[in-house]
């Protein structure tokens, strides 16, 4: 379940809620992020990568973008196009 967040010195997170879906680790210092967001009314899915380093274990968001949630499954079927593509390529 989605939580509100409140802006602090220690939490500045830019959306009103967000639920993280899950991630995926590329290494011990690098994670990407799925979570679904709101700001205000609307509501996106939004992509994060993030990193930390060997003295400071706690994750930063590096980059990331956020996709409007009725245009997700729109991605969604283009990612899977681009997979089948790089398959039949032997990518």
């Amino acid at each position: 379940m989605a939580t509100k967040k409140q802006a602090t010195k220690d939490n500045t997170s830019f959306w009103d809620t967000e639920m993280l879906i899950g991630y995926i680790n590329s290494d011990e210092l690098h994670k990407t992020s799925v979570s679904l967001c709101t700001k205000g009314e609307k509501k996106y899915i939004s992509l994060t990568n993030q990193y930390r380093t060997q003295a400071n274990p706690q994750f930063k968001v590096r980059s990331g973008f956020a996709i409007p949630y009725q245009s997700a499954e729109q991605v969604t079927a283009l990612i899977m196009r681009g997979v089948s593509e790089a398959k039949k390529l032997m990518w």
